[in-house]
């Protein structure tokens, strides 16, 4: 209090193949927060599951699903799970990007045209989730911290997605969310 400090961002995350009920407590208490602050919400949904409660939880709680970002949402290669997330209104947190350079990331691309296509490119969020050494040129790891906006960028744009949506999605998607009313 008093510091002018304001949060960006409130993280919370739920267990693999269940809420359990100190995380929905938790959830409830995140959810108060947000509608006092208008802080955005940013979720870990360990493996990608649980997304679909985590929603029904936020909504529950009276939280605007626009103002919740979904994380890790595409690690089970499911569009039809991604749909409903976005179908809900909340964002789908596109993360694991660049775990497949072997591909050049296709499934992901698919799951990002499909998404697009079905109207949603305004709820994409990507990602790289790159926390560890084997992943950081620094260490002798790949891809790197550069490869969403050298690599990947090309091969989005080499699938037939264009620039106008890669901007949408990496700056524009983003500015939205992070704003907060003060």
């Amino acid at each position: 209090n008093g510091t002018g400090v304001k949060a960006g961002v409130i993280k919370i995350g739920t267990s693999r193949e269940t809420i359990h009920p100190v995380e929905e407590k938790m959830i409830a208490v995140v959810s108060e927060v947000q509608k006092k602050t208008n802080v955005p919400v940013s979720t870990h949904c360990d493996q990608g599951l649980m997304a679909i409660q985590q929603c029904d939880l936020f909504i529950r709680n009276k939280v605007p699903p626009g103002r919740v970002l979904l994380g890790h949402v595409d690690i089970p290669n499911d569009i039809h799970y991604l749909k409903e997330i976005c179908r809900r209104g909340f964002n789908a947190g596109i993360d694991h990007v660049g775990r497949d350079p072997a591909a050049h990331d296709s499934i992901k691309i698919n799951m990002i045209r499909e998404l697009i296509e079905a109207g949603y490119i305004k709820q994409i969020f990507i990602s790289g989730d790159m926390g560890k050494k084997n992943y950081l040129k620094a260490y002798g790891g790949a891809p790197g911290l550069d490869y969403i906006l050298t690599d990947f960028k090309s091969y989005f744009l080499e699938e037939g997605l264009n620039e106008k949506d890669f901007d949408q999605i990496l700056v524009e998607n983003p500015r939205r969310f992070y704003h907060t009313d003060d």
